[in-house]
């Protein structure tokens, strides 16, 4: 189907001009969290972990979760459990599912950041990335042409990477859903809006976080 008509979507008032510190870039995940809260409309929680939880410290549901014993993914689950459990009521995350209209995950690079908004959202989505070089040649399996046209280098290319992973995750139900399928308003924009084809809209707040990029995003709860 043809892509919905973005100017023609209301907009929402995003709070002033104050939302990120410095030029885009967030000195920790205080500042970040606060931007996500003022950019998205909603409470946000951000938590963070550079340490994997201790086994020892895992519900027994938790541990028959855990990936096989030596591999780096296993490494990767504990980090992600470490920040998730931060964010969830209880600490328990045997019961958590993505996507979730309230919970989302990622790591990279040694971080993991957990998200959670209360805001009756249809869903959310948070995606880091450490620095690393983005290859132009894949932009357009994840940028429509007009937003690879707004790129302007490698920091844009993994800036947007993130934007639209956290769009992806805030989907409610992403089966069968790809990059492409959500088109954002203005691709230079670290504040801003994106509707998927079928025209449910979408916000974001995106900011430089550790040399990389950190990116929320919610899905209004209509979607």
């Amino acid at each position: 189907m043809p892509w919905p008509d973005l100017a023609a979507r209301p907009r929402p008032a995003y709070a002033g001009a104050g939302w990120a510190t410095g030029l885009g870039r967030w000195p920790d995940l205080v500042a970040a969290e606060r931007a996500a809260a003022a950019g998205l409309l909603v409470p946000v929680l951000l938590r963070g972990a550079t340490v994997p939880v201790d086994i020892d410290d895992l519900t027994a549901a938790e541990r028959r979760q855990m990936p096989d014993a030596g591999s780096r993914r296993r490494q990767d689950w504990l980090l992600g459990r470490a920040a998730l459990k931060r964010v969830v009521e209880g600490g328990d995350t045997a019961l958590v599912r993505f996507p979730h209209r309230c919970l989302s995950l990622t790591h990279s690079a040694g971080v993991a950041v957990a998200a959670r908004a209360d805001g009756g959202q249809a869903g959310v989505g948070v995606d880091y990335e450490g620095p690393h070089a983005t290859d132009p040649r894949i932009a357009r399996l994840f940028l429509v042409e007009r937003e690879r046209e707004a790129a302007t280098g490698p920091d844009d290319l993994l800036r947007l990477w993130t934007v639209k992973e956290a769009l992806f995750k805030a989907t409610p139900d992403n089966e069968g859903v790809t990059f492409l399928d959500c088109e954002v308003a203005d691709p230079a924009a670290l504040v801003g809006d994106a509707l998927d084809r079928a025209g449910h809209r979408l916000r974001y707040v995106s900011g430089g976080l550790n040399s990389g990029w950190l990116s929320v995003a919610v899905g209004d709860a209509a979607v």
